[in-house]
């Protein structure tokens, strides 16, 4: 019941008027506050892996209504770090970490799952191909390559940790050497855009004040069966025959590289040849190689086939000293030297390069003339041939030529 106090004159008037506000109670207003639904999540936070440098973003998704957001690095509250996205512009060591989000409104708040960030100091740039080390000699020539994957890259090359001018390219040469020249290179590799780099392996340079090979060109020759030597040079009069360890190599390197359509076809020569290209002439003591045509390259052949080619260059090489033929052999042989390795050859006239009759043999047919073989390295080049004319008598001769492409400027002929 509700007092109301009226000023009256009647007992009558005082009573109407209690029972009057009893029953009609007075006319008032109420207002009703529907709470605010609490946040949920329906979307996490992701962990991610980034590179030094690069933009990182955790974003975070939920519903409710007046939504707020704190982010957290390592259960710290960053900084102005409070929308549904955090972004790291420019990611450094130091942003690694554990983040979660914290979502509230006035019904309550709800915290994410963690968010793991790595940020790696490893670079896009990946380097496919190493820096070998190589060897020259004084005034001679020397070249580093590295291959690498990556867009707009820089090439910086360092000798003995000290960057070389203008030494910008994947592939760095020293077109005359000095024995100042000698030492330990690398090539640091950077990109234009983005972060990261990378360096190669750190390879040496030996370079030779002197070519141990003091009788290059070798120029050889195998003669048919009427010419011999008195029995004062060799027992019982036996035949001249110089060649038999070279024909035995290139015979079975012939024959393993027209075995497979393929080699075969990409080792053949146009034309045909009379004789050896780079004979040993007074007018001739810097021969200029060819640079087309040039046959099949040493990385295209089989495993098979590559040994053969390692044999053939070993059966002319190891005729010097030990000492020498070690020397030119690990210049010859090595990876860089034999991935820029050329064999080609030029069929003789039965439609074949034949090598197959032993030097001086007697032979039924003498088809196997013309038959030319050659090996074609950035030092090292060979050549065999069964010149037109050197098979008489049914006895098969061939002829050869060994040079040094570094060190045969001066033309010592040691057999005609």
């Amino acid at each position: 019941m509700t007092s109301l106090f009226i000023r009256c004159a009647t007992v009558f008037c005082l009573l109407t008027c209690l029972v009057a506000c009893e029953e009609a109670p007075l006319n008032t207003t109420t207002t009703t506050t529907t709470p605010a639904n609490a946040p949920t999540l329906t979307s996490q936070p992701a962990s991610i892996t980034a590179s030094l440098g690069t933009a990182v973003s955790l974003t975070v998704a939920a519903t409710g209504t007046n939504l707020t957001y704190q982010w957290f690095k390592d259960n710290v509250a960053i900084s102005g770090a409070t929308s549904a996205t955090y972004t790291i512009a420019s990611a450094a060591a130091t942003d690694s970490g554990s983040y979660t989000v914290q979502v509230s409104n006035s019904s309550g708040s709800v915290t994410s799952a963690p968010a793991v960030v790595t940020i790696t100091s490893t670079s896009m740039i990946q380097i496919t191909t190493q820096p070998v080390a190589t060897s020259t000699t004084v005034g001679g020539s020397a070249s580093f390559t590295v291959v690498a994957t990556g867009s707009n890259l820089i090439y910086q090359w360092y000798f003995e940790g000290a960057p070389i001018s203008r030494a910008n390219s994947a592939t760095y040469t020293i077109n005359s050497a000095k024995a100042s020249d000698e030492g330990i290179y690398y090539v640091s590799i950077t990109a234009a855009t983005g972060p990261g780099g990378a360096d190669s392996d750190k390879v040496k340079l030996t370079v030779s004040t002197v070519s141990p090979v003091q009788a290059a060109p070798m120029a050889v020759g195998g003669y048919p069966l009427n010419q011999v030597i008195s029995s004062a040079a060799l027992d019982n009069n036996s035949q001249l025959a110089l060649l038999e360890s070279q024909r035995a190599a290139v015979h079975r390197l012939a024959t393993a590289i027209q075995a497979n359509s393929t080699t075969a076809a990409i080792a053949k020569l146009s034309g045909s040849f009379t004789d050896i290209t780079m004979g040993i002439s007074s007018n001739d003591k810097r021969p200029t190689y060819p640079t087309a045509d040039r046959g099949i390259q040493y990385t295209a052949l089989s495993a098979n086939q590559q040994a053969y080619v390692k044999a053939a260059i070993e059966a002319w090489v190891n005729t010097l000293p030990k000492d020498q033929a070690n020397y030119l052999l690990a210049d010859y042989e090595s990876d860089s030297a034999l991935a820029s390795t050329y064999v080609a050859y030029a069929p003789g006239l039965d439609g074949t390069a034949d090598f197959s009759t032993p030097v001086n043999s007697f032979t039924s047919t003498l088809n196997g003339q013309r038959s030319y073989i050659r090996i074609d390295g950035p030092r090292v080049w060979i050549e065999f041939i069964v010149p037109q004319g050197d098979a008489t008598n049914s006895s098969m001769g061939y002829r050869s030529i060994w040079r040094d492409k570094m060190a045969a400027n001066d033309g010592t002929k040691q057999f005609d």
